[in-house]
């Protein structure tokens, strides 16, 4: 059985791990990909040095990390964000309003850089009604939103269907292939780092 070493994140991976995070992680893991990527060191007295090093840039991380989480309250603290969609049997969607959906209009609307690691527990919304959604940006910082979600109406129904059909059928045009959109040879890229598993943890 893999034996676990606790470590201290010298980096931040949102929804991973945070900058001047302790946390015990497999030694096979910490050894073949934490440490040759610079994302922690061991929590050891060979590093203390360097781990004090990491605390305080930490906390002024978490100083900045608050200090956004206090704007975008200011913005979008208690606001309600509106979807209309096509619905059956009265209320039931057809498909769902997912993450991205949310995520998509509310940083249009209120010109913010959200991502799906700042909503956390969110489950698409599968008929209309009213939903509270948390913000979890930083733990000091309650920041909470409404969702309304309503029903098309007939006219905004047919043009939608309207608007999907004239989509259909451009992208049937677009599917037949001329010398011009033969892809062009991609240039090699540069290494990039493995992707994380959650398991790890």
């Amino acid at each position: 059985m893999s034996q676990d070493i606790e470590v201290v994140f010298v980096k931040e991976k949102k929804g991973f791990f945070k900058l001047g995070q302790k946390k015990n992680v497999k030694a096979g893991y910490a050894r073949n990909y934490l440490f040759p990527f610079n994302f922690a060191v061991p929590n050891t007295k060979e590093f203390k040095t360097k781990v004090d090093s990491i605390v305080k840039k930490a906390t002024k991380r978490q100083i900045e990390i608050k200090k956004e989480a206090q704007d975008i309250e200011k913005v979008i603290n208690n606001k309600t964000i509106e979807f209309q969609a096509k619905v059956h049997d009265e209320t039931q969607l057809y498909g769902s309003i997912s993450t991205t959906d949310l995520l998509e209009k509310i940083n249009k609307e209120y010109k913010l850089s959200l991502d799906k690691h700042d909503i956390k527990g969110y489950i698409p919304v599968k008929q209309t009604g009213s939903y509270k959604i948390d913000v979890t940006i930083h733990n000091d910082i309650t920041i909470r939103f409404n969702i309304e979600v309503s029903a098309l109406k007939e006219e905004e129904k047919k043009a939608a269907s309207k608007k999907e059909s004239k989509k259909k059928t451009k992208s049937s045009n677009s599917d037949i292939q001329t010398y011009a959109d033969e892809p062009e040879e991609e240039p090699e890229t540069k290494k990039t780092e493995p992707s994380i598993s959650e398991e790890i943890f």
